[in-house]
């Protein structure tokens, strides 16, 4: 009789064992796990939200931890997130209702006070966020956040979508270091392995919609060539963004998609207008007609940028050249042949290259060395202005910023986001105004100064019309050449669900991304 019984409970042991581990292997094959891959998205070096003089704010949002008060659509335009609405009181006072059932990952309630904190802490600590002088002080009371400006600000929710303004739980004992999360997404932060994984976790107690992942690891990858194998091989599951030269390896592949939007990122030539040859207005134009925008978008970037003959893009509302009057519309050396006559250029002494008042037209242009698609372009622009006798040097620099303080440079080839928050006022604000920070080339118009000085009160409606009065003055002087805008591109396995591809470049993971089962 014992012997029967000690078989009949190993037998049950045994059952049960298999049962267990059945059921294991059956939960872990549920269990939805993403791998998203990267060469420079993923690139913050620390967890803490307000770094000095860094941008974590939205290189943590891409984690889908970490949330804003307001959240830019895909025109550009602020939708509620953690706050649930905003109302104007007078001229400089804002009130911001914040959602009731939002918690932070490591308890505590989200609260005005806790959001007011949060903000001075960030206004304290952010070189770029002190730069907001329009803010005057934060007042909390329950759920709602008062925020009293020094003017007004009828813009002020598209200013708090800027992941600057991201919302976590801010006390002077905390450590955003030290492996927890402290944010309020549909993720919470597992691990953090700087410039190689982050890895995040579902958040059960998330105040919105239900995620749909059980952890997403966002891997850097090398290179494109890498990332592009590595999505092939089903090693990760989408590459955030995929950038020109890879696009076209990846058309046709079974199994993967693509999704490409137009942001507000643009690509730009900005002349130095303190160099004679360049601060002829003709000499603008002319190398302004040499740009083969079409060819480039198609060739060179594999259609991942939209060409360009305005300033803004026309993903914006006060983008593209409706009701604009663009001096240059297409290619055209033949025109640009007749500004330089015009402008008294001539091969004076028949060695091929233009010249005036015994100076050669000889002009230096620097890119950044890893803009590779850039360079290309400006290679074809240096053969196009070598056949109407315009000599350029192309001049690689690992960075650009020290040689555009110098100011020894013709022309610099650059890249910009220029509406993150989907306002014109940012980017006229730092590359239009006399006396603008990165307004390296010395571009001035008291005019344009008068209408951005206005832009700050105006209304959605006015400030479109104020925006499209400035493009026209820049494009009038040509004091930049706006060739390209690019197209956020994101590659992705057919595994993956419910993504939404975002023209801002702020968001990737949200609660609603997926994957096959």
């Amino acid at each position: 009789m014992k012997k029967r019984i000690s078989l009949l409970m190993a037998t049950v042991l045994i059952l049960g064992c298999f049962s267990a581990c059945g059921k294991t292997e059956k939960e872990a094959a549920a269990r939805k796990v993403l791998n998203l891959g990267s060469t420079g998205y993923w690139c913050n070096e620390d967890m803490e939200p307000a770094a000095n003089d860094t941008w974590n704010g939205w290189y943590i949002g891409y984690y889908g931890v970490s949330q804003e008060l307001f959240k830019l659509n895909d025109k550009f335009e602020p939708e509620p997130w953690l706050a649930e609405s905003c109302k104007q009181v007078d001229d400089n006072t804002w009130e911001f209702t914040l959602r009731d059932n939002v918690y932070f990952h490591n308890g505590p309630k989200m609260t005005a006070e806790s959001v007011k904190n949060c903000f001075e802490r960030t206004h304290s600590v952010n070189k770029r966020a002190a730069a907001c002088d329009w803010i005057d002080s934060f007042e909390a009371k329950g759920q709602v956040l008062t925020i009293h400006t020094t003017r007004a600000m009828p813009a002020i929710a598209n200013e708090f979508s800027d992941p600057m303004w991201i919302v976590y739980y801010a006390d002077e004992k905390v450590d955003y270091n030290d492996g927890k999360s402290y944010f309020t997404g549909p993720y919470v932060l597992k691990s953090f392995e700087a410039s190689k994984e982050t890895v995040v976790v579902k958040n059960d107690k998330y105040w919105g919609d239900e995620p749909q992942l059980d952890e997403v690891r966002f891997i850097t990858v090398a290179d494109d060539e890498s990332a592009v194998m590595a999505l092939k091989k089903g090693e990760i599951d989408m590459i955030y963004p995929v950038y020109s030269g890879a696009v076209g390896t990846l058309t046709g592949q079974s199994g993967i998609k693509s999704d490409g939007v137009t942001s507000s990122r643009g690509q730009f030539l900005e002349y130095n207008l303190k160099h004679p040859a360049t601060g002829d207005v003709n000499v603008r134009n002319a190398i302004a007609m040499c740009i083969d925008r079409e060819g480039y978008a198609k060739n060179i970037c594999n259609d991942t940028v939209t060409p360009s003959y305005g300033v803004f893009s026309n993903a914006l509302a006060f983008g593209g050249t409706d009701g604009l009057n663009p001096t240059v519309t297409k290619l055209d050396p033949d025109g640009a042949k007749a500004l330089l006559e015009k402008a008294g250029y001539t091969d004076s002494d028949g060695d091929g290259v233009l010249d005036k008042d015994g100076v050669a037209l000889d002009l230096k242009l620097i890119i950044r060395s890893k803009d590779t698609a850039m360079t290309s372009m400006c290679d074809d622009l240096q053969n196009r202005l070598s056949g109407i006798g315009i000599k350029l040097q192309i001049v690689p620099r690992e960075t650009t910023a020290d040689t555009l303080k110098s100011g020894d440079y013709d022309l610099a080839c650059l890249s910009y986001a220029m509406a993150p928050t989907g306002t014109a006022d940012y980017f006229i604000n730092i590359k239009f105004l006399s006396n603008s920070t990165q307004n390296y080339g010395g571009f001035a118009s008291e005019k344009v100064d008068a209408l951005a000085k206005q832009m700050g009160t105006a209304s959605a409606a006015e400030t479109v019309t104020l925006a499209r009065d400035i493009q026209q003055i820049v494009l009038d002087q040509c004091a930049y050449i706006f060739f390209a805008h690019t197209k956020y591109v994101v590659a992705y396995s057919d595994k993956v669900t419910g993504f939404v591809n975002n023209p801002t470049e702020y968001y990737c993971l949200d609660e609603y991304m997926g994957a096959k089962s």
